[in-house]
This record gives C-alpha cells, structure tokens and sequence, in this order.
C-alpha cells in the first residue's frame, strides 16, 4: 500500500540557515510544508491536489512525487527571493515596496524582519497611518509591547480620526491584559465607525477575557453567545467569503467548542490579530507578484504571470464591487504585455536571422527597438 513520503533541505540565505520539510499525505490529498530556523518553527504551507481516484493503490507515485518536489522547491526559492527583495530595495526611496514587503514579512511570520521594514516605509511616508498599524501588530508578536503601545499612540496622536488605529490599539491593550484601557479604545473606534465589526468582536473578547482572570488554565470554558453569532456575522461578511477566511473561521468555531481556557485565550488573541491587519492572501499573493517583478533578480514567465491571473480571476465575484481589484488586475496585464513585447521582439529577430531580406520583419524590429527602452521605462513607472 503506498504511503506518504517527504523531503528535506536546509538552505543558507546570509548567515542564516532554513530547514525546509515537505511532505504528501495521501489520505488526506495534502501537501505540507513546514520552515524552520535553528529548529524553531517558522511557518507552513498547505496544498491540496486531486487525483480521480481516492483508491491509495491507484495512486501515481510519480506523479505524487513530482507535485511535492514542485511545491518544496517552491517554497525553497520563495524563501530565497523574499531575502533577495529585502537586500535589493534596502536604499530604495520609495515607501510602497517597504510596505509590501513587511505584510509579506508578517505572513510568514518574520516579525522581526517585518519591523525593519515597516520603519523604512513610515521614514519615507510618515502620513501613510496602514504602515502604523503593521508595525504595531509586529512588535506586539515579538513581545516588545512598549513599543507596540508607543506606534499606534503616537500615529493615534496624528490621526484621531482613524478608527483602524483605535482598533489596533484595542487589540495590543487585549494582549497586555489591560482590558478597561482596551475597552475605551474600541468604543472610540466603533463611534467613529460605527458598522465596525471587527471592532465589535474584539470589544467582545475584552468583556469576556476579563471575567477568565481568576479561573484556572486548564478549565473547561464555555463561549459567550455573543462571540459564536460575532463568527457566524464573520462568515457571512463578504470580505471573509474566501476558502482561507472560511477554512479560518471553522477551525476557530471548532477550537472553542472544545477547548480549555488558555487554548481559548490564545485562540480568540491570534483571531484579533488576523482580523485587525485582515490577513488576505490574495492581496499577500499580489504584493509577491510585484515585487517579484519588480525586485526579485529574474523575469517572469508567462506561466508564473497566468498563475497570479487566476488567483486574481477566482476572486472576481467577491471584489469586483472594488477599485483595487480592477487596479490589481490592470497591473498584472501590463506585465503581460511587457512579456509578450519581449517575446515579440524575439521573434521578429528569429525571422530577420532566418531572412535578413525580409523588410517588413525588418522594419517592424527596428520600431520596438527604438521604442523598447521608454515603453519597459514607462511601464516600471506605472507600477512602481
């Protein structure tokens, strides 16, 4: 009977060493990949794959092999290329990319480098208050409080208006324990904004976390009406429509049913910040596609380019309502036409060498030289 199998690889990037393990699990039709750092965990990836068959002795060893070698060298070059940006844009004057990089950071949970980061994004465009936010929510998950409470004052001292930096603030207070400052922070948040459900759940996480105080860790805890129907409001959202959110919220409805109280508190924790920096990987997905074009040391080919196209076309029912979605895509076919302008011009030398008496080949390749130089310029300018 075929079981599963794995792989293992360390690889160096500077002076430091990843271990990289990845394995299939054929009963479930999973791919899993986990990194580590000097034997600390750092983050994992999951992927399924579909055969036509559930049968295991049906099963192409093969064909298992070569998707899981696939995804654990996938995961390999990403780690490569996130390092590689990270040294490219190091001098860069231009905040957008710092701040890409920093989600990108903070979702593989590299907080210490996400810090880095978002600093270099706030030095550059001090007014761009989504950055505080980051940077606050980063210091918070390497324990360095003071000076996640010192970010969102101080921008908060700034913008008093901004109703997502109240809620960040809410939510580091949570974590600090300080349940009666956490609680002034979200009712502000929430009377500026008042349809503000994130807020709304985190204030209900305040109210109950502060009655566990006195009840011991490993007592059974029964959730609050309150935070079963904040979830079920989740699921319905339509920002929370996708398979990652969906997948999300299950696990934490499941966890809370049976579970102790630390595993609660550090269930409902973890959500508060999913929630407050609203993990998207669809939006993590296309801020790696830009600065791997933009920053990443290689071209993309036309099967990478189509891969981000259809991450972006299968969400096209949830976020057509927004700008950014149309903006997003519209970057992404600019690229792909860079691509093909490329690939033009390499054809058109191909039928010159073949026929150097073709004139209209001829001339039709002198044209896109000329032009090739401010066409690629332009294009950078747009999506820088």
């Amino acid at each position: 009977m075929f079981k599963g199998f794995g792989y293992k690889e360390s690889i160096h990037v500077d002076d430091r060493e990843f271990r990289i393990h990845t394995g299939c699990d054929p009963e479930r039709q999973r791919i899993i990949t986990e990194v580590f750092e000097n034997g600390r965990f750092i983050y994992s990836s999951e992927s399924p794959y579909f055969t036509r068959n559930r049968e295991e002795d049906s099963l192409d060893e093969n064909y298992l092999k070569e998707i899981t070698g696939d995804l654990h060298q996938k995961l390999i070059d990403e780690i490569q290329i996130i390092f590689h940006i990270q040294e490219k844009i190091k001098n860069l004057n231009d905040y957008l990319p710092h701040f890409r990089l920093g989600k990108i950071l903070f979702s593989k949970n590299f907080f210490k480098e996400a810090t880095t980061s978002f600093k270099r994004a706030i030095q550059l465009k001090p007014d761009f208050f989504r950055t505080y936010q980051w940077l606050g929510l980063s210091y918070l998950q390497i324990k360095e409080y003071d000076k996640a409470l010192k970010i969102c004052e101080l921008a908060l001292r700034e913008r008093s208006d901004f109703p997502d930096l109240f809620n960040c603030a809410g939510v580091i207070y949570t974590h600090l324990r300080n349940y009666e400052q956490a609680k002034n922070v979200l009712q502000n948040a929430m009377e500026i904004k008042q349809n503000f459900p994130e807020a709304q759940f985190n204030l209900g996480v305040v109210l109950f976390l502060s009655t566990l105080e006195d009840i011991p860790a490993d007592a059974n805890i029964i959730i609050p009406v309150r935070l079963h129907r904040a979830l079920d409001q989740f699921r319905s959202n339509e920002h929370y429509q996708n398979k990652h959110w969906q997948d999300l919220l299950h696990r934490v409805e499941l966890t809370l049913q049976n579970s102790n109280k630390e595993q609660v508190q550090q269930t409902l924790l973890d959500l508060q910040v999913k929630l407050a920096v609203k993990d998207d990987p669809v939006s993590l997905a296309m801020d790696f596609f830009f600065l791997k074009f933009m920053f990443g040391g290689r071209s993309l080919d036309n099967e990478e380019i189509q891969y981000y196209e259809r991450i972006i076309r299968e969400e096209e029912s949830k976020h057509s309502g927004y700008a950014d979605y149309w903006n997003e895509l519209g970057a992404l076919h600019l690229i792909q036409c860079r691509d093909y302008f490329l690939k033009a011009m390499e054809e058109f030398e191909k039928a010159t060498e073949i026929n150097p008496n073709y004139e209209y080949a001829k001339q039709t390749l002198e044209m896109i030289r000329r032009s090739k130089k401010g066409f690629l310029i332009l294009l950078r300018a747009i999506l820088k």
